[in-house]
């Protein structure tokens, strides 16, 4: 049976993660395609023998099929453009795992919360791809610390707000923390009259930081309230509100809203990095 290249770069990079692997293999892709950003979906997803890319009606946010040896992808048609980028270039990361032939591949949206290993070497595969890291830290070289980068990087690489605020987290030469809020309401407040409040949603970051709870609330006068009223947030302050104690921090934080099911969704992106000596 013939190896996945996974299984080649197991042979070959005996000391790296999985991760380290499949993050080198799509290096080595963009540099053999000689990949300029924004890199081209149909492009990478043609070099690794998908034979088309479809906009489907799908539940899933996109998936893989064999149609009697043919590779199609098809990406949810509901989805935003930027975000079935993110999609693709996923289904791409598994055509680099063993048996992506074998069976359909599905991708969910949102993401499952105990996703598998394939699962998460393919996200790391889709950011490689997206982002090419030699082309993102060129840029960041030459960049300054907060979320107007990362809407650059977004608008550059023709990324989602999101996929960019993680990437530029992971490339970044300092610990970075990456939130994501939106108002909403604690579980056992349905079916109530209580007034959404904003509330962190994901938590993304590089290096050593405390431990704040996905749900934690954030009250108006705070900075990412600020924020979510339309203020731009460029200030230092503290962690207060997010967890017990922490150090001080610089922040940058944005309202940059979204669609889901036609609907607009208020969202702030706030970015926290430890003040440079």
């Amino acid at each position: 049976m013939q190896l996945s290249l996974l299984e080649h770069a197991r042979l070959e990079i005996p000391t790296a993660t999985d991760a380290e692997r499949v993050a080198i293999l799509a290096q080595r892709m963009i540099d053999e395609l000689d990949a300029r950003p924004p890199i081209d979906l149909e492009m990478v997803a043609s070099w690794q023998g998908i034979e088309k890319v479809d906009i489907a009606d799908i539940p899933w946010a996109g998936c893989l099929i064999n149609d009697g040896g043919r590779i199609l992808m098809r990406l949810r048609r509901g989805d935003s453009r930027r975000r079935r980028r993110f999609t693709g270039f996923h289904e791409v990361g598994h055509t680099f795992c063993p048996g992506f032939r074998l069976e359909p591949q599905f991708r969910c949206n949102p993401p499952t919360p105990r996703q598998s290993p394939i699962e998460v070497l393919c996200d790391v595969v889709a950011g490689e791809l997206l982002y090419p890291r030699r082309l993102v830290e060129r840029d960041l070289a030459a960049a300054d610390f907060g979320i107007e980068t990362v809407v650059a990087l977004a608008e550059s690489y023709d990324g989602s707000f999101e996929s960019a605020g993680h990437r530029f987290v992971s490339l970044w030469p300092e610990d970075t923390l990456l939130l994501v809020l939106e108002p909403g309401i604690r579980r056992e407040e349905e079916g109530t009259h209580a007034d959404p409040k904003l509330r962190v949603r994901s938590v993304h970051a590089n290096g050593k930081w405390p431990y704040i709870p996905r749900n934690k609330s954030v009250e108006a006068a705070h900075p990412l309230g600020r924020a979510l009223s339309g203020e731009l947030v460029d200030e230092r302050g503290q962690l207060d509100g997010l967890c017990p104690s922490g150090p001080e921090v610089d922040i940058s934080a944005r309202l940059i809203p979204y669609a889901r099911d036609g609907e607009r969704v208020n969202r702030v992106l706030a970015l926290f990095r430890q003040p440079p000596n």
